[in-house]
């Protein structure tokens, strides 16, 4: 039998103000998680309510992905992953979609394997 240790998130030290004062909103925070020395970065968002039927909505939820992106930037090289209620879909948010569709990104919630 192989000995686990149970994964205890930090949250992360932020680089950029835009994160920090995003954090401060509520609407995301990342966690950081060594798992064997390699750096996990896991950010939970919660987008603007309505954004699937309002399109000021979506761009403020989008606004918090492109900080969220730019964070991710600036931290160590490693696995990243965006989770949460984005209260839109993919098609909503131009930065998503960008990170989707030209950065190899994945939005597991459209893939059915």
């Amino acid at each position: 039998m192989i000995a686990t240790r149970p994964l205890t998130p930090m949250p992360l030290l932020s680089v950029t103000k835009a994160y920090t004062d995003a954090y401060a909103t509520g609407r995301c925070a990342i966690y950081v998680f060594d798992i064997n020395g390699t750096t996990l970065l896991i950010a939970i968002i919660y987008g603007w309510t309505g954004g699937r039927q309002c399109t000021a909505q979506a761009l403020r939820t989008d606004d918090i992905i492109a900080i969220i992106r730019d964070e991710f930037e600036v931290q160590p090289h490693g696995p990243k992953l965006i989770c949460g209620d984005g209260n839109a879909t993919s098609d909503d948010l131009p930065n998503l979609l960008e990170m989707i569709v030209d950065e190899g990104w994945t939005d597991i919630g459209t893939v059915q394997h």
